[in-house]
């Protein structure tokens, strides 16, 4: 008998073929059957015409399925990436759903796509960036990452609200409007302006580019005389802290972002800046070079408690993260919450509790400063008021004034005028503290 050739489907070995990839490209295969198929009766039913849309299924608990519109952008030719559901598996009330609604769901998707062009202006790599490049103006990862997410955040959902759908549409009016709209949320005047003063370049750079034919060089983006609304910031009683960074969190990122502020007293934007070869050992001590983003007094060296270096060595390690690198760049606000109230919650405290009593992330800088003084005048360490204004980054005259400090017997002490000898003994009577009261 002659050897017969292998037939395609009976005789094909499947053994060790993963059943649920294998049922996923035949899935895929009818799927794309049943398009080719609708796509032939679309293209009898438009007698020969230029196709605009195309309905495909899907599955329906009820009906069994739904038809699903597609529009082809008459622009541009292409497919836009996101499907419409028409509510209904009856094709011909799925055609009239998906002609009616074409003009209004095509503008609806044009307006959204171009006002994200504000994001996108700041996303790593974007030609934006690099034509501002090309300008001498140079924007970090991090404050790109930061306007970003303010246009995310604050901008775009303002011009949606105000119809706002392209970018041609946008006005000086609206402009002022937005600073108006950003003053009464109590931002700081400082942030609000570096984010509208990025948002300027984009429409100036827009208008170069075509995009908008508004000439906004002449507008001004400045926000004056809007006031930061302060929130009350308390602490935890410093009792209740003994023990908390001993435990095990159900979340043990959230246990090192709390361990940095209430181990180092750094503010949130200086966390996100932290690099691993910021960290020098002197005679014995860990210390962290911080690279203050609020005054040039912020920048300090503070010391490093052995166990938060060793999470931070691990953290490091575990991620595959580069010593050179910031560590927490891409930790937003939001991360920072989430943190503070895991932490909250196994000192016993509901969300609605703490905000309440006014505890927050920040909260830790505070109870750092707290506790160097209690731990100062209950003699647990030698350390005196001066520096721990030092490790609070805190040298400025009228901050010396307001805690009661002679600036001329302060003597402006800074980490680069003590010594390594003196500054590695002040952050060993730090560690003691710390200990006491957290460990």
């Amino acid at each position: 008998m002659k050897d017969r050739k292998p037939d395609a489907l009976t005789d094909l070995d499947l053994s060790g073929v993963n059943a649920g990839l294998l049922y996923g490209i035949f899935s895929k295969a009818l799927a794309d059957n049943e398009l080719r198929k609708l796509l032939k009766i679309q293209k009898a039913d438009n007698s020969g015409e230029k196709r605009t849309y195309y309905l495909v299924k899907r599955p329906a608990k009820k009906c069994g399925f739904i038809y699903q519109v597609k529009y082809i952008d008459g622009e541009t030719g292409k497919a836009l990436p996101t499907k419409y559901s028409t509510g209904t598996n009856d094709l011909e009330t799925a055609i009239r759903f998906a002609e009616s609604n074409r003009e209004t769901l095509l503008e609806n998707y044009r307006g959204r796509a171009e006002l994200s062009t504000l994001e996108n202006y700041f996303r790593e790599g974007s030609k934006y960036l690099e034509l501002e490049k090309m300008d001498g103006r140079k924007l970090s990862p991090l404050v790109a990452g930061q306007r970003r997410m303010f246009m995310v955040n604050h901008v775009i959902p303002f011009f949606q609200g105000e119809k706002v759908r392209y970018l041609s549409q946008i006005t000086p009016i609206h402009v002022k409007q937005l600073k108006s709209n950003l003053s009464k949320k109590g931002l700081a005047p400082g942030t609000v302006n570096m984010n509208l003063h990025s948002l300027k370049r984009c429409l100036v750079l827009f208008r170069d580019m075509g995009k908008t034919s508004v000439d906004f060089s002449g507008v001004s983006f400045t926000v004056r005389g809007a006031k930061k609304v302060e929130k009350p910031r308390n602490i935890y009683p410093v009792e209740t802290l003994k023990g908390i960074f001993s435990r095990v969190w159900k979340t043990p990122f959230h246990k090192l972002l709390c361990m940095l502020i209430y181990f180092t007293n750094m503010r949130n934007s200086e966390i996100r800046r932290i690099r691993f070869d910021d960290m020098k050992k002197t005679d014995g001590v860990w210390f962290l070079n911080v690279r203050g983003t609020k005054s040039r007094n912020a920048v300090r060296k503070v010391p490093i408690h052995p166990k938060l270096y060793d999470a931070l060595e691990s953290h490091i390690k575990e991620n595959g993260l580069t010593n050179d690198k910031p560590i927490f760049a891409w930790v937003y606000p939001s991360l920072f919450r989430k943190s503070a109230t895991e932490m909250g919650s196994m000192l016993g405290f509901t969300k609605s509790e703490l905000v309440e009593k006014g505890i927050c992330y920040y909260s830790g800088r505070h109870t750092y400063k707290t506790i160097l003084t209690l731990g100062n005048a209950t003699g647990i360490a030698d350390l005196s008021v001066d520096f721990a204004e030092m490790f609070m980054g805190h040298s400025g005259s009228a901050n010396l004034k307001e805690q009661g400090i002679d600036e001329y017997e302060y003597k402006h002490i800074n980490a680069d005028t003590i010594g390594n000898t003196t500054l590695a003994d002040k952050g060993g009577e730090v560690l003691k503290i710390l200990s006491h009261y957290y460990l």
